[in-house]
């Protein structure tokens, strides 16, 4: 029943199967080539614009590009007089308030310079004590190990090897 039926002729014309092939190939390579430099320029763009920090603003009749810092605004500059008188006068009241605020930050001063050597002298009392409690847990620990091997033999006494 199968022998009865003829079989179709199938013809493959390979050489035009090939060169349909590598047309899909070359156009799907042009493809990627115009992604990858569209990508490529959109970060160039990008690197031109935040390496160089430009700015671009639209004005009324203007279109301005400027890169780096902008500029500080320019005004009146004002320049301190450089003459220092060789003696101050001031009132009663203002000499006796510098002479206050010397002897208050002078007090401040030592103040800091007690509590630094009342900390330090309690950081000293606190290492020690750690050294000490260090030793006498070293020193407890040799007693247990001693006393864990004195124990293990007496268990082990009445045994025979």
């Amino acid at each position: 029943m199968l022998d009865e039926t003829p079989l179709p002729r199938i013809e493959v014309d390979l050489p035009r199967l090939y060169q349909s092939l590598a047309d899909r190939q070359a156009r799907r390579l042009r493809r990627w080539r115009r992604v990858a430099l569209a990508f490529g320029a959109v970060a160039a763009v990008l690197l031109l614009v935040f390496g160089l920090r430009l700015q671009v603003r639209v004005e009324a009749n203007q279109i301005l590009v400027d890169w780096g810092n902008p500029p500080p605004p320019t005004g009146p500059v004002i320049l301190p007089d450089r003459a220092v008188p060789e003696h101050q006068t001031g009132t009663p009241e203002l000499r006796e308030d510098l002479r206050l605020l010397s002897d208050l930050i002078h007090a401040l001063k030592q103040d800091g310079d007690q509590r630094d050597r009342r900390f330090e002298e309690r950081l000293d009392r606190l290492q020690k004590h750690v050294v000490a409690l260090q030793e006498q847990a070293k020193l407890r620990w040799n007693a247990t190990e001693q006393d864990v091997a004195a124990l293990y033999l007496l268990t082990r006494k009445g045994e025979k090897p």
